[in-house]
């Protein structure tokens, strides 16, 4: 539902804040000769392309998109013409072209386009692009002297996904997604028209398509077959032959080969951690990255083209995302390219509490640096998107910015979270509303057991899937939390279902998530819209005027009604923004507003006393 982005930098106007923050970082590509990576930042309030000299030196900007976002994909193989996705926000998949002189080519004008890769003589790019009005995308080989565009696949199944295409083009990889716990890969053959299927009736498994080896003899792919968590294997696209390669106690998350094919990079997850592996490809031996920065996220890496430099991009708790570089051939600590640099942030510390039914949660604690004597604190609990997202040791700026304005928060990994293994990702289905808020509520009694948390000042939050608990919360449980703040939550979501094609993945995947919501037992907990009147305590709502997911009709209606009955309901709409804050303002709005309106109606009811 919502990205990561949400949790990115800007400067913030609150005095508690007075230095200003790093831009957003995402994207990371090696220029042809390996001298540059390419990035997207938004150091001008805007994401645009940047330039980062790998031998030092200050970014370069490439791009100077005034409002819509730019989201680098990455440089050509064979020049600095570099490939991104773009338009207003909400509406960011056109793929355009920054040609050498700076002009712009949009590859397929007013359509919905999509990168899938590129040919292994890099001659060739293939893009998805999206028929409107209805499910079926055709996939093009698109000229890159030219961009001449020939038709090469059309795909109409609701369920199929073209995810990825070996470097002679032979074989297609198609993400086919039953469920979120059953899911498979289909390698059609093109030269013998030959389908071949991974599952093979073990039950609840998952085999996700990850990348091709640079020979295009083998897919790279997740799967947690007779595991709870998910492993790494090799296929061979011509019998479906699969060869495990590493499975770790937690997931791993993403691998791919170097161009040269010597080694493999692997991100590997644990305990609400992510971080970055290097193997020899041939033995499977663990390969030394020296003096790794104190990173709890890497969200994403990159080799040069000739296998000599490794990049990766990631954060801390306390550090935000930057930028840095191996040189693999000099064996030595990473040149940091952007970013990453030390403040005065609050580190997280992972803890866990016994739940309503005694089962153990996780998630992460951040208590504020000055905590008076004799005093106690006011607390947020912090529920992430998803539903099956999870709480991560990345940089988190509103949690920075709330914990700087002297607020606890605890970020839970409720049941249904990522990164616990399928048994627990499966504990919330159907019953989204009901046991994972439990889980919520029962941090209450944990945060009070602290001695320094103030158990009368509780309040509520969430992004995405985190507001929709946040609206079922106060709803639902009217008197369990101070207040509660609504960041793009959905509020009904019977709507959402009802506006997915049937026998879609996404329909099926939602349902068995979300539980039948017409269920007459548990329908309602689904939509907390229905019941806004019900709520008493303080609730911010932020809104995004383009949203589809989050309607903003619905927000107002639940303000509405609550005004009606004369409750606290305030409001931030932003114009430019879609199911989430793209904007270096608009993020600056939601975090001040964040902290203003617990200000008000925590820190107040405190004075009051």
């Amino acid at each position: 539902m919502l990205s990561r982005s949400l949790t990115l930098f800007l400067l913030l106007a609150s005095p508690s804040l007075a230095a200003s923050l790093p831009p957003t970082i995402s994207g990371l590509s090696f220029s042809p000769d390996g001298g540059k990576v390419l990035v997207s930042m938004d150091t001008d309030g805007v994401p645009n392309a940047y330039a980062l000299p790998v031998d030092g030196g200050p970014p370069v900007q490439l791009t100077r998109s005034p409002k819509d976002p730019v989201r680098v994909v990455g440089y050509f193989p064979a020049d600095e013409r570099l490939l991104y996705r773009s338009g207003p926000a909400g509406d960011e998949d056109h793929l355009f072209v920054r040609e050498l002189d700076g002009k712009a080519v949009e590859l397929a004008p007013g359509k919905t386009s999509r990168f899938v890769g590129w040919s292994g003589d890099g001659k060739t790019l293939w893009i998805e692009i999206d028929n409107r009005g209805s499910q079926s995308r055709d996939l093009y080989g698109i000229a890159a002297d030219g961009y001449a565009r020939t038709l090469i696949d059309r795909n109409g199944s609701l369920t199929s996904r073209l995810a990825r295409i070996s470097p002679d083009g032979r074989y297609f990889a198609y993400a086919e997604n039953n469920n979120d716990l059953v899911r498979d890969v289909r390698i059609r053959d093109r030269q013998t028209s030959a389908d071949r299927t991974l599952l093979t009736g073990e039950g609840f498994a998952v085999h996700i398509p990850l990348s091709f080896s640079p020979d295009g003899k083998g897919l790279l792919t997740l799967n947690d077959v007779d595991s709870q968590f998910r492993g790494l294997a090799l296929v061979d696209p011509a019998t479906g032959q699969r060869r495990d390669l590493l499975r770790k106690s937690w997931d791993l998350l993403d691998a791919r080969y170097s161009p040269d094919g010597k080694r493999l990079a692997v991100i590997a997850g644990g305990d609400t951690r992510s971080g970055l592996e290097l193997y020899d490809a041939a033995t499977l031996q663990p390969v030394a990255l020296p003096d790794l920065p104190p990173l709890g996220e890497v969200e994403a890496f990159a080799f040069s083209r000739d296998g000599a430099k490794l990049a990766f991009l990631g954060s801390g708790s306390a550090l935000p995302p930057g930028v840095w570089v191996y040189d693999l051939a000099r064996p030595g600590a990473p040149r940091r390219l952007a970013g990453g640099e030390a403040g005065d942030w609050v580190e997280g510390e992972v803890t866990r509490f016994k739940s309503f039914d005694d089962r153990t949660i996780a998630g992460i604690l951040y208590k504020p640096r000055q905590v008076p004597a004799g005093r106690k604190v006011p607390a947020v609990i912090w529920v992430h998107d998803g539903p099956s997202g999870q709480a991560r040791l990345g940089f988190d700026p509103l949690v920075q910015t709330l914990v700087q304005r002297g607020y606890a928060v605890y970020a839970v990994n409720h049941r249904g979270s990522f990164g616990y293994g399928k048994a627990f990702l499966r504990l919330d289905d159907r019953q989204h509303g009901i046991v994972d808020l439990k889980d919520c509520i029962a941090v209450k009694a944990m945060l009070a057991a602290t001695g320094w948390a103030d158990l009368a000042r509780i309040a509520i939050g969430g992004v995405g899937h985190g507001g929709s608990l946040t609206l079922s919360a106060l709803a639902f449980h009217p008197q369990e939390f101070a207040a509660g703040i609504d960041l793009f939550g959905v509020a009904d979501w019977q709507r959402v279902l009802n506006g997915l094609p049937f026998n879609s993945a996404e329909r099926t995947i939602l349902t068995d998530e979300m539980g039948y919501v017409g269920d007459w037992q548990t329908g309602s907990l689904k939509a907390p819209h229905a019941h806004a009147g019900d709520i008493v305590r303080p609730l911010l709502i932020v809104q995004g005027a383009r949203d589809s997911l989050a309607l903003p009709s619905e927000a107002a209606d639940i303000a509405a009604a609550m005004k009606k009955n004369g409750r606290i309901a305030e409001e931030l709409l932003l114009s430019d923004a879609a199911h989430e804050p793209v904007l270096r303002a608009d993020r600056e709005k939601v975090y001040r507003a964040a902290a203003d309106f617990l200000d008000r109606h925590l820190k107040a009811a405190a004075a009051k006393r």
